[in-house]
């Protein structure tokens, strides 16, 4: 999982494209560092105090104070197809194909020297409009770039500037052969329907933690609370375990059982070393809501947030964060706080009390091959979701080194994108680690994506 200043995790993609407005120079007041995307093949200017994020070639740029899904939020991806398109083709594509946002006809608009098209586009997500914008553009017959923009009706003013700095501080250059994985318009998936009972925000009210540096400064208890270290550095008023070099986890209880759909997790000093984030129910059950690896990030102070989209209505009172220091070198990874962000109905009491190491929930067996139709196929989501799918439907690329084979569901919600080296065609069962860059080109990776952001397929 890619992160930087902030990570967003299982998110909704709209588009497998970016949006934009109307072009224009960019503000820099608007918008900060710029950033490249090699796979991509192209530059562009983050947008100043927007949680930034590329997974699996997907920037995203999304509000501090985003409404869940709804954003606002821009979204961008680019990079090398297998077939020659022009703008009207990759414009019909991705409007025809999305459900979840009506365009108008694309206009011409030019980007960093390269004509494309640009359409506004609206719908109604519950009780809410949501407006946005599409750009599309064939940088080459074979380089594509997509922009799509949006939000909610009364923070489109606000969004719409943002979206035409960022398109004018666009450049392109010729893509990494680690072309981005096609990812199409999935079906707007929102929360559980107690959603609309309104959101709670709340700080952990207890902590404990396998090791921590002292009793009182840098304790777990100093996870507690809302976050009071205001700069990057070595600070007590965070929690650090006893070493700097170890796997360590901290345990965060909650006043008020949620159904979660954020987890907010502020890291004050050498970000980010989480490698996994479990929730525990009232009843005790875990379930697993992100794993990654150690990676460096662009700034500190460190603000990751997982964002969930459950199917199962999950009463949660506990999160556990898992560390490992071990990999970068870097020494204390130290956590301010965790804020729990999730929706309040008549929760079950609790039947039994949080516990550290709870057991992570095993999804339901497969079905045996041979009652699947020709050529379909089958594999299990496990975590907080444990979903079986089914399905037939398989889309194909390549780079220059790999063949991509992307397996996906019917609403797109789940894609799973095998990556085979095309020096190393095999027959027969082979095992696949999980997706990393630098080994795709190596032996045979593979990649799960849910509503298109990247997970870790560690089986």
């Amino acid at each position: 999982m890619h992160r930087s200043i902030v990570r967003t995790v299982s998110c909704m993609i709209m588009v497998a494209a970016v949006i934009t407005s109307c072009g224009g120079g960019a503000n820099q007041d608007i918008l900060g560092e710029e950033y490249e995307s090699m796979a991509g093949g192209f530059s562009i200017k983050k947008a100043n105090g927007y949680l930034f994020q590329e997974s699996g070639g997907v920037i995203s740029m999304v509000a501090p104070d985003a409404e869940g899904e709804l954003g606002p939020m821009i979204m961008i991806m680019g990079g090398k197809t297998d077939v020659e398109k022009e703008n009207q083709a990759l414009f019909d594509e991705i409007s025809q194909q999305s459900d979840v946002m009506s365009f108008s006809k694309g206009k011409k608009l030019t980007v960093g020297g390269v004509k494309g098209l640009i359409a506004e586009g609206e719908t109604e997500y519950g009780d809410t409009k949501m407006v946005g914008e599409l750009f599309v553009a064939m940088v080459s017959p074979t380089q594509s770039f997509s922009l799509i923009g949006f939000a909610p009706a009364d923070r489109w003013k606000e969004l719409r500037p943002i979206i035409t700095d960022v398109l004018g501080s666009v450049t392109f250059f010729e893509p990494s052969d680690e072309a981005p994985i096609s990812i199409a318009v999935p079906e707007m998936a929102g929360p559980s329907a107690a959603a609309n009972d309104g959101l709670l925000f709340q700080w952990a009210s207890n902590a404990t933690a396998s090791s921590q540096y002292s009793n009182s400064e840098w304790s777990a208890l100093q996870a507690v609370g809302a976050p009071d270290v205001e700069t990057c550095g070595d600070d007590p008023k965070a929690w650090a375990a006893q070493y700097g070099d170890t796997e360590e986890w901290i345990e965060l209880t909650y006043d008020v059982p949620v159904i979660p759909s954020e987890i907010n997790i502020y890291q004050s000093y050498n970000p980010s070393q989480v490698v996994e984030v479990q929730m525990i129910d009232v009843n005790g059950d875990g379930y697993l809501a992100w794993t990654g690896e150690p990676e460096a990030v662009s700034n500190c102070p460190d603000l990751m947030t997982i964002s969930l989209d459950l199917y199962e209505e999950i009463y949660v009172d506990t999160i556990i964060i898992f560390v490992d220091q071990s990999v970068m070198g870097w020494g204390w990874v130290e956590i301010d706080a965790v804020e729990l962000v999730g929706t309040t109905s008549a929760a079950p009491s609790s039947q039994a009390g949080p516990a550290s190491q709870a057991p992570l929930t095993v999804p339901s067996s497969l079905p045996d091959p041979n009652s699947l139709a020709p050529n379909a196929f089958t594999f299990t989501v496990s975590g907080y979701e444990n979903d079986v799918v089914n399905s037939s439907l398989v889309d194909y690329q390549s780079t220059d080194e790999t063949y991509v084979v992307g397996m996906y569901n019917d609403s797109w919600r789940y894609i799973v994108s095998l990556f085979i080296p095309k020096s190393e065609i095999k027959q027969g069962s082979i095992t696949l680690a999980p997706y990393d860059q630098t080994l795709a080109k190596k032996g045979y990776t593979a990649a799960i994506y849910i509503n298109a952001f990247l997970y870790t397929a560690t089986g």
